[in-house]
């Protein structure tokens, strides 16, 4: 049986890889674009999955690199830590 904090984990990363996917999307990035800045850690069909919610993320250090290149491409200076999701 899966725990519910594990799920509760599961549900805030899956709610951030698609705030941060749309956002990029927002300033003109294709998700095929979005891959290429992610230097193909997660493949578009993932992320494109992940935007339309067919699947939550599997790994938090995947979606970290997603929120910290949204970060870099946005302009901000927060770095993203490790077990902040």
């Amino acid at each position: 049986m899966v725990s519910d904090k594990f799920r509760q984990k599961q549900q805030k990363m899956a709610e951030l890889a698609k705030e941060c996917i749309t956002r990029l999307h927002g300033m003109g990035y294709s998700i095929r674009d979005i891959e290429r800045e992610l230097d193909g850690r997660v493949t578009w069909r993932t992320l494109y999955r992940w935007q339309k919610q067919e699947t939550p993320p599997k790994r938090e250090g995947d979606v970290l690199a997603l929120k910290a290149c949204y970060l870099r491409i946005a302009g901000t200076k927060e770095v993203p830590q490790t077990g902040t999701i």
